[in-house]
């Protein structure tokens, strides 16, 4: 990140501005934090290539957290990828009911032993 010099306060206001002004979400502003105090702390190099590096570490957050969510709610992965990648904010989930039956009940049982099972009808 070329334009980046490590520990440049006034640079990390601009660009913490700049995210909440583009209504960025406190996560990806988390994940854009985690980035420059890895250029400060040199486990990154400066001169990194900022898209390409932040591109890698949002595709890995957006994997874990659909893989924790899979396993979480013993869901089927694949269902879930559909989902998200179909799905718009404010709408209804897309694939919500193959996601619903690709539900491993007996592993989610065994996981969560006081959990109360009902079945959703009409969906």
């Amino acid at each position: 990140m070329k334009e980046y010099e490590p520990n440049s306060q006034d640079t990390r206001v601009k660009i913490e501005n700049a995210l909440t002004k583009l209504n960025k979400s406190a996560l990806v502003r988390k994940m854009y934090k985690q980035i420059l105090d890895d250029i400060d702390a040199q486990v990154i190099k400066k001169d990194s290539n900022f898209y390409s590096l932040s591109e890698t570490i949002f595709t890995d957050k957006y994997d874990s957290v659909v893989e924790d969510f899979s396993k979480t709610w013993c869901v089927s992965i694949d269902e879930l990828v559909v989902s998200v990648n179909q799905s718009t904010v404010g709408e209804d989930i897309y694939n919500k009911k193959r996601i619903i039956d690709s539900t491993d009940y007996p592993t989610y049982v065994q996981q969560h032993p006081d959990a109360i099972l009902f079945h959703i009808h009409n969906i």
